[in-house]
């Protein structure tokens, strides 16, 4: 799902995710970044499917699609990727969104054997009900040339509406495809093995496992007591106690696909380490997930983790204590491991004649007491605040610093679905709203934006004022070829008046899951992952002890 602004893409992925009830596996990526559309085509995968906003060039050659509020990328962009998705049996790419006829053309010259396009802008309405349309009859069995051709027909019902809605949809299939049909049956052809007997014999091989454990650990107990040598288990475990893993290939991690989410503060760590990690490890599938409905953030990871969603999930705030209590009435606790260091940046309209703010002045305005900034020593300006959505990690953070026990957001707070929808506002980049904008989020999304600029804050109003930039402010006209760069040091000393920790949050539940957890933050831990977090921009956490 690209960038949405206008259209009701989620009506596209509700049609999708009823797929799963026919036996599909659905991968959903929300306004992903090129870098993690980019990795994520590297899986395996028979169907893709773009909805959001794209367009081609007048003459059909090249075309292209808008990830999010930022970024507009070509399908050459992503031929490395897509040649490897096709090499893994994908088979059919269906971009249910607008003039596709450019990316139809660049997809068969990279060997697409199938390609649903749109040819011209398609009205929302019918966009959906042709997918709801095309499913309803490829899953019925019907070849995929009928499957449009029925779907096409039954558009006619939109006609009157929207005269020649039935000629918008179209079917590019290169000569090669003709011989070997693309149809449903063919993609859920099943193993040989019968999966429920399979997942019994990991269960048994799993009880011998823990039982073997149990009398070996019996024994080196009785050993040890009689005087006699411990086991090299034993001292194999000491070992790695007093000498902790400094490299990523020092860490055991399980096999499988693993999926995680979770806060967008981590999504430098997930474009640069968690790379990293795969390759090392390449049977150690890590796949990022957003929820179907919920914002990204900390809150809609854990509540992910929670339903059995995710193996594993990132977090920029601790644990709620009603989480908790959720696991605890599941069956099993969540535990948080620290890896990195956050904080949280303010940032306003960079005419906005504001040198510094206190938290007590952050507190009225996020609580509705201060209006206008006039109110804190600026122009006669409507203070308009923005948050990030409720649960996520900085909303937790915000009122943890700012707001009193029991205490809520003002009224007057705009809670927004992500950070870039907030620095457009506050950057009044779409001329949407006024120059009176302020938001607060972490300092990694914040801190070298062009359009926003970062304010320095204080505990108290005696100071001192802490800028999370290093040195002087850089002019905004001299961004993006200068742009502001985080100061390490006043969130390593904590300093910086609002800092945080980043977490991997396990869920404890003695299986697969929490080795995954446990494999990932005990990566992260160590001197090579640390590392990578600061190649990634972010704090290790490890430098809050040196």
């Amino acid at each position: 799902m690209g960038r949405s602004d206008g259209i009701n893409t989620e009506s596209d992925l509700e049609v999708i995710q009823e797929l799963e009830k026919k036996g599909v596996e659905v991968i959903s990526l929300i306004q992903p970044s090129f870098q993690e559309l980019y990795q994520a085509l590297f899986e395996s995968y028979q169907i893709f499917l773009f909805t959001g906003h794209s367009s081609s060039q007048e003459d059909g050659k090249i075309g292209w699609i808008e990830l999010n509020n930022q970024e507009s990328i070509t399908i050459k962009q992503l031929s490395e990727p897509f040649k490897k998705a096709i090499d893994n049996g994908l088979e059919l790419a269906i971009f249910n969104s607008c003039d596709g006829i450019g990316l139809a053309n660049q997809l068969t010259q990279l060997n697409l054997l199938q390609c649903i396009v749109m040819r011209e802008p398609v009205p929302d309405v019918v966009a959906v009900a042709f997918l709801k349309y095309f499913f309803k009859e490829f899953t019925a069995n019907k070849s995929l040339f009928t499957s449009v051709h029925e779907a096409r027909n039954r558009l006619g019902a939109l006609n009157e509406k929207y005269p020649g809605v039935i000629w918008l949809p179209i079917l590019c299939i290169r000569e090669s495809a003709l011989y070997k049909p693309f149809t449903w049956p063919g993609l859920l052809k099943q193993p040989s093995f019968n999966p429920n007997i399979i997942l019994k014999l990991i269960r048994l091989g799993c009880i011998l496992i823990l039982f073997f454990f149990l009398i070996l650990s019996s024994f080196t107990i009785i050993h040890i007591i009689r005087g006699k040598e411990p086991l090299a288990g034993l001292i194999t475990l000491i070992e790695k106690i007093v000498n902790p893993p400094t490299k990523l290939t020092d860490v055991n991690t399980p096999s499988g696909t693993f999926r995680y989410g979770g806060s967008t503060t981590w999504a430098k760590i997930r474009g640069l380490v968690d790379d990293k990690i795969e390759q090392k490890f390449p049977q150690f599938n890590l796949v990022y997930t957003e929820h179907i409905r919920r914002p990204p953030g900390s809150g809609s990871g854990i509540r992910m983790l929670l339903d059995g969603q995710i193996s594993f999930s990132q977090s920029s705030r601790p644990i709620k204590d009603e989480e908790q209590q959720i696991a605890n009435q599941r069956g099993f606790k969540l535990k948080e491991i620290p890896v990195a260091i956050g904080g949280m940046a303010v940032v306003v309209h960079p005419k906005l004649d504001i040198k510094d703010l206190t938290l007590e002045q952050l507190k009225g305005i996020y609580t509705g007491k201060l209006t206008n900034w006039q109110q804190v020593g600026g122009p006669n300006l409507k203070i308009t605040p923005y948050s990030a959505p409720r649960g996520a990690g900085g909303t937790v953070i915000l009122k943890k610093h700012l707001l009193e026990t029991g205490q809520d957001f003002g009224p007057n707070v705009i809670f927004t679905r992500t950070p870039t929808e907030a620095i457009n506002k506050v950057g009044n980049l779409n001329n949407e709203g006024d120059d009176g904008g302020i938001y607060m989020a972490s300092v990694y999304n914040l801190v070298g934006q062009c359009s926003v600029k970062p304010v320095p804050i204080a505990r108290t109003e005696d100071g001192p004022f802490v800028a999370p930039y290093e040195g002087e402010l850089v002019p905004i006209q001299d961004c993006p070829d200068q742009r502001n760069k985080l100061n390490y040091k006043v969130f390593q000393n904590s300093e910086y008046p609002i800092t945080r920790r980043l977490f991997v949050i396990i869920k404890e539940d003695a299986g697969l899951d929490q080795q995954a957890g446990e494999a990932y933050a005990n990566l992260l831990l160590t001197d090579e992952g640390q590392k990578l977090i600061a190649e990634a921009g972010i704090i290790p956490v490890k430098g809050l002890q040196k």
